[in-house]
């Protein structure tokens, strides 16, 4: 998944990162409830209770000193109870170490990623549905030839361009985006992969200019590249506008 930018179909909680990342990290109840919703229900039942509707409960469970357990001590063992009993412990040290073993300690990007940012990028973010629409320069950080900016028919060129692609379905979107990069998923944070907007093609001549016309857009999706035929050029210098021009001329 960290490698092929590939979402894995898993709906693994943030906790589950959170151990993963650090050894020492202890659930929470909000943890507990994120994972459970019928225990956020139990846990606010026994918070509702009175000390003898409480203690009631205990004798019921008739646990070895359940009886002298407070609220919150019987809430922290339920925890304790789901996250760190003696099988969970052994089974997240042996996926941590097989995780571990790729050498993703010794990378320092990687290092500096949250649990939720881990979470994103192997199991998708949250707000990155199919369907949902994005804005593919606020996700990515774009980076266009400088070619754009030296002519203004470029210039034009690039801003109907984004016109274009700003106002297209999400479903259109994806598949542009799929693409660029070879897949549909947004970056786990914002802004930070780069795609780069190219124009590759130099030309000199009527009829390149016509055959910059006739060419297709084309990708590198290991570099998250777009090459695009300079179409501007093309209706400017190519054969439909010396014909123009000739015609203006007589």
């Amino acid at each position: 998944a960290i490698a092929n930018g590939v979402a894995l179909p898993l709906p693994l909680p943030v906790t589950f990162f959170s151990l993963l990342l650090d050894e020492s990290y202890r659930p929470t109840e909000a943890d507990m409830v994120g994972l459970d919703e019928s225990m956020g229900v139990a846990i606010a039942r026994v918070r509702a209770m009175t000390p003898a509707e409480f203690q009631q409960m205990l004798e019921v469970e008739d646990e070895e000193g359940a009886v002298l357990l407070t609220k919150e001590q019987w809430i922290e063992q339920r925890i304790a109870e789901s996250f760190l009993s003696e099988h969970s412990l052994n089974f997240f040290r042996a996926f941590r170490e097989g995780f571990y073993s790729t050498g993703l300690r010794s990378a320092r990007t990687f290092n500096t990623l949250t649990a939720a940012e881990l979470q994103a990028i192997i199991v998708g973010r949250a707000d990155d549905g199919v369907s949902t629409d994005f804005d593919l320069r606020a996700e990515f950080r774009v980076v266009a030839d400088p070619e754009f900016r030296e002519f203004p028919h470029n210039a034009l060129f690039l801003e109907l361009l984004w016109t274009v692609v700003d106002t297209r379905l999400a479903s259109l979107k994806r598949e542009l985006l799929k693409f660029i990069t070879g897949r549909t998923r947004l970056p786990a944070r914002k802004g930070d992969e780069v795609i780069r907007v190219e124009l590759p093609y130099t030309t000199m001549t009527v009829s390149e200019f016509d055959q910059i016309a006739e060419r297709l857009p084309q990708s590198h999706t290991c570099e998250n590249m777009l090459e695009l035929p300079n179409y501007a050029e093309a209706l400017l210098f190519g054969t439909a506008s010396a014909f123009f021009r000739r015609r203006r001329a007589e």
